[in-house]
Formats: C-alpha cells, structure tokens, sequence
C-alpha cells in the first residue's frame, strides 16, 4: 500500500472543481443522493494516483463511456475506484471494463491510500448487481497487487 497525504490547499481545489463537474450535470437529485460526495471521493483518489505517479489529472476526460482515469507510461490504460469504506473491495459495472489496470483506493478525508491493482483479465463476477441491476466486476480486497509493487 502507498499513502498519499493531500495538502489542505490540493483537497479544496478538487473539491472546486468536483463540484462544478457536478453542476453542469443535470441531476436534480445531487444533494439528496449525495452524488456530490462519491464523486469528490474519486475525484480525490484520481488526484493522488495522479500525484503519486506523476501523471496528469484531466477530471474532465471520464465523462465518455469506455474513458480511462490515466494512460501509463508504458501504455496501458488505467481506471482509479475509490471507496471511503475501511474494508471496501475494487467494483466495476461489467460493461464499464473497458480499461487494463483498475486500482483501488482508499479515500478518508485528505489521506488517499493506494490499497492494490488488479488487470482487467483477472476480475471476476462478484455474483452482485448495483441499485440499478447492472452486474458488478471486481476483486476483492485479499486478492489485489499490492500497489507498492506497481510497475505498469
């Protein structure tokens, strides 16, 4: 696992940005569903993986089916899942794996935890679906790369 500890001056301006990338959304329910919070959970760990790995942070580019967070240097496409729970596990929309790394982290307040990767042929059907009955993908959380050991 690697830690990244986000200035309070980094935290506010992810905050900023994350919340207007949700105002221009057309979500009447965005307070009520607390969008604005899962989102600013991932925008936070795309921000420290950015930070982390040098690589630049484009929080506009996700928007598109099929996007990625990140390109790595060596090519391969990578998608950051956050959670803000201790023991949470790495969850993908079947028909969102469309990336060849996902990386799990994990995110309390200004301290982003890289917990561990998984390649995109390595997930497999957690036999669950999400509120909105779409099959979900993933790893859990024993069987992810530690991210220390990262060399994508």
């Amino acid at each position: 696992m690697v830690t990244i500890d986000l200035t309070e001056h980094e935290y506010l301006m992810v905050m900023h940005l994350t919340f207007i990338k949700c105002s221009q959304k057309p979500n009447h329910n965005m307070v009520k569903n607390n969008w604005l919070g899962g989102n600013l959970t991932g925008a936070l760990a795309e921000f420290a993986f950015g930070k982390h790995e040098n690589l630049f942070w484009d929080f506009t580019s996700h928007n598109k089916y099929g996007s990625c967070d990140f390109i790595s240097r060596k090519g391969s496409r990578i998608d950051v899942k956050a959670t803000d729970l201790k023991d949470g596990n790495l969850i993908v929309e079947k028909e969102h794996v469309t990336s060849d790394v996902y990386v799990l982290a994990n995110v309390n307040k200004q301290r982003v935890t890289l917990v561990g990767y998984q390649y995109q042929h390595s997930l497999i059907d957690l036999n669950l679906f999400n509120r909105k009955g779409k099959q979900l993908y993933g790893a859990y959380r024993n069987t992810l790369i530690d991210y220390a050991d990262n060399n994508n």
